[in-house]
């Protein structure tokens, strides 16, 4: 069933913000809680954690998120952010083309980044098969430059 077909222009961190706004504004619409737990989630990573000092966060963030979650004993964002961050059963293929951008050059030259969130230098290059891997994602996508961006925040240290 479509629930609405209508656009907004409002700022918000998140697109799932709008989403939860325009389900629970139907009175005869419940949100399963699979699916509060996915909006609300959403927010969380999208906002920061809701974290104001990012600038992200705004008041229609701050009540759908309330709407949608419930009380937990996990902690979510925390949760979600390990997994996120949790490359241990991808190989170099898929954590290339899990989150990239594509454009052609001037000169025709395919063009690709690849973000990486979740591993420093030395493990990615420690990856198996990397070679092998990354030239057949470079083959499949078509792909003449690559440019490989790195993510991964040290628990260990303090900041």
């Amino acid at each position: 069933a479509v629930v609405s077909t209508q656009s907004t222009g409002k700022m918000v961190g998140s697109c799932a913000t709008l989403i939860a706004e325009i389900m629970t504004s139907d009175p005869n619409f419940s949100i399963p809680p699979e699916l509060k737990t996915a909006l609300a989630g959403t927010i969380l990573l999208d906002t920061i954690n809701l974290d104001l000092k990012q600038g992200r966060t705004t008041q229609l963030d701050l009540d759908m998120f309330h709407k949608c979650n419930t009380p937990r004993e996990i902690d979510l964002y925390k949760e979600l952010i390990a997994a996120k961050t949790d490359i241990s059963t991808l190989s170099v293929f898929d954590l290339l083309r899990r989150d990239y951008k594509m454009f052609t050059s001037r000169e025709g030259s395919i063009v690709c980044i690849a973000s990486i969130t979740g591993a420093n230098w030395e493990q990615y290059s420690s990856l198996s098969d990397l070679e092998l891997q990354t030239n057949k994602f470079l083959s499949e996508f078509g792909v003449s430059v690559l440019v490989v961006m790195l993510a991964h925040h040290d628990s260990t240290r303090s900041e």
